[in-house]
């Protein structure tokens, strides 16, 4: 079998190993539910530019708190789109994450705390619905 993606390795040089030595990959596209407001009254918005920071920074945790350090796996939040304009909260914002594993174990554990902490950071922002879940 043959497999490319990004090594550390060289123009014009062959790696090669035994075992697993390419991550799985997985997508997720997720859109936050909250309710738009001017900035000027935050009061009367639920800000999913919020919810979506408050996330992004407890996604970072999984690989770190819930992993085996045995047992490489990647978190990545690489989008994290919200509003048009300075001065407005939006109504939704959408994160585009990443998630890299060896093993299925890991795979599933993993993916089920980013569904988990999506739900609950939703939850506790008082989202006006529940997160939307996608693959790109």
């Amino acid at each position: 079998m043959l497999g490319q993606h990004v090594a550390p390795l060289p123009a014009g040089l062959i790696g090669y190993g035994t075992g697993p030595v390419m991550a799985s990959a997985d997508s997720l596209n997720v859109t936050l539910h909250g309710h738009g407001a001017h900035g000027s009254r935050p009061e009367a918005a639920i800000d999913p530019v919020v919810m979506a920071a408050n996330i992004v920074t407890r996604l970072q945790g999984i690989v770190a708190r819930e992993v085996p350090l045995a047992q490489p796996a990647v978190v990545t939040v690489g989008r994290l789109q919200a509003g048009t304009k300075d001065s407005i909260i939006p109504d939704t914002a959408e994160l585009g994450i990443g998630i890299s594993t060896y093993t299925p174990q890991i795979r599933d554990l993993v993916r089920a705390a980013v569904e988990r902490i999506v739900h609950a950071e939703s939850a506790a922002s008082a989202a006006v619905s529940e997160p939307d879940r996608a693959r790109p």
